[in-house]
């Protein structure tokens, strides 16, 4: 007879033989049956001989069957740093330590048969840079106040906190080291402030910021006889004059326009230039008052070329003598706008045609103009004989206060007229007040002189 036994244990065998006539004869036997069948191992084929990067968190998985049941599963391997033992099918662990190791699975069933699995696995040295964030980074500012810039960071590597090389650097130059923050008094121009962390293995993370600092004028400045190419914006405060003489001033090499602001002073331009290196880009040039005085700008015998746009005077003054204005670059804008602004200008030339919707002069007045104020508008020999629209204008609504305006021995022409645009455009609403009109000798684009409207 024949049997099979589904499970391992001692069993007892009993033969009985009985005869024909009834006698009994038995007979036992004690057998022992083994579990011989070793388990079956594998590691998942995904995690099978494969080179990864130092510090990467890497998974293993395998998976074991038995002819009757699976006790124990388990992982042996050394990581760099020492033997490890693992229990289970899978684990997941950071290896932190450059080499090629040996990583074996085993499985094993009740009866202690045991199947193994190995695979190789390589890591490979860090390539991985450390990452920067910015946590304070102010992007605009002036050569007169500081500016704290603050950064972290992190890095594959757990090492990297404390130990990864730190260091600043502004326009390309190192300016600190081993620390996340700084503080800067930046000269005026543009800037680059760069952080960057470098680990262990030689990574560089770096990020970069750009800053655009203005220069602040709060005492008296000369510029003489200088050639310049400004990248920064410039204002004037605390009454200072920045005088300009026998010098070239040229806009930003990048392209970008530079504001030039009156808050509280004079900008003195003398036989000087300023000149746009761009021709969509170019000076904005703003002068700021208190009732027309306050803040000053005076051109003499001196050239701008390049505006962006108007050459805006608000309650201050603007003074141009043997001077010239060319090339505004802004559709619909000018040379000069003035409001409640005193304005005077002697042997001027203004050229506003390189663009077709561009102006020459525009005087605005408004009802800031009260009983007891006073401003002037005196054009002697101006030549504005190629702006585009209109080379002279000027409005006046709610004044109630005084206005002297004279315009004598001059031409203007506007040489992209269309329908409604004067050569002098007159505009007065809703004004009580005493505004003096002196034009005298005046060549103006013929049946296009506006009249008061």
């Amino acid at each position: 007879a024949t049997y099979t036994f589904a499970t391992p244990g001692v069993f007892t065998i009993t033969l009985t033989v009985m005869d024909q006539t009834g006698n009994l004869q038995t007979a036992t036997l004690t057998l022992t049956v083994r579990d011989m069948t070793l388990p079956t191992a594998s590691i998942l084929a995904a995690y099978e001989n494969r080179t990864l990067e130092q510090f990467s968190l890497i998974t293993f998985a395998g998976s074991a069957s038995d002819n009757a049941a699976i006790a124990a599963t388990w992982w042996l391997f050394n990581d760099g740093t020492g033997p490890m033992n693992v229990s289970g099918t899978s684990f997941s662990l950071v290896f932190s330590v450059v080499g090629t190791y040996t990583v074996t699975f085993y499985a094993r069933d009740a009866a202690w048969n045991i199947a193994s699995y190995w695979t190789s696995l390589t890591v490979a040295r860090d390539s991985t840079a450390p990452s920067v964030n910015w946590i304070d980074a102010p992007l605009a500012g002036d050569d007169q106040t500081p500016l704290s810039y603050q950064v972290s960071y992190t890095d594959n590597d757990p090492s990297c906190v404390g130990g990864c090389t730190l260091v600043w650097l502004v326009d390309g130059v190192p300016f600190a080291s081993g620390t996340t923050a700084v503080t800067i008094t930046w000269p005026p121009g543009q800037h680059v402030l760069t952080f960057a962390a470098t680990d262990a293995a030689g990574n560089r993370g770096a990020s970069s910021v750009a800053v655009n600092i203005d220069q602040v004028v709060a005492s008296d400045v000369t510029w003489l006889n200088v050639n310049v190419t400004m990248n920064w914006n410039l204002r004037i405060v605390n009454g200072a004059t920045f005088l300009i003489r026998d010098s070239t001033v040229w806009n930003s090499s990048t392209g970008v326009t530079v504001s030039i602001t009156v808050v509280s002073g004079r900008l003195i331009l003398e036989n000087s230039q300023m000149v746009s290196t761009s021709a969509t880009s170019g000076f904005r040039i703003t002068a700021t008052g208190v009732d027309g005085g306050g803040s000053y700008l005076y051109f003499n015998r001196s050239t701008v070329s390049g505006l962006w746009d108007w050459i805006t005077v608000t309650n201050a003054t603007l003074s141009a003598t043997d001077s010239t204005f060319t090339d505004v670059r802004m559709a619909s804008g000018g040379a000069v706008l003035g409001t409640n602004a005193n304005l005077y200008f002697t042997n001027v030339t203004i050229n506003a045609s390189a663009i077709t919707t561009t102006n020459g002069i525009r005087a605005t007045y408004t009802s800031l103009i009260t009983l007891l104020q006073r401003r002037e508008v005196i054009i002697e020999r101006l030549d504005a004989r190629a702006v585009a629209r209109t080379p002279f204008a000027f409005t006046a609504t709610g004044v109630t206060g005084t206005v002297d305006v004279t315009l004598r021995d001059s031409t203007l022409r506007s040489v992209n007229a269309v329908s409604g645009v004067r050569a002098i455009d007159i505009t007065i609403a809703s004004s009580t007040g005493v505004l003096n009109f002196n034009i005298r000798n005046v060549d103006a684009q013929s049946n296009v002189f506006g009249g008061l409207n």
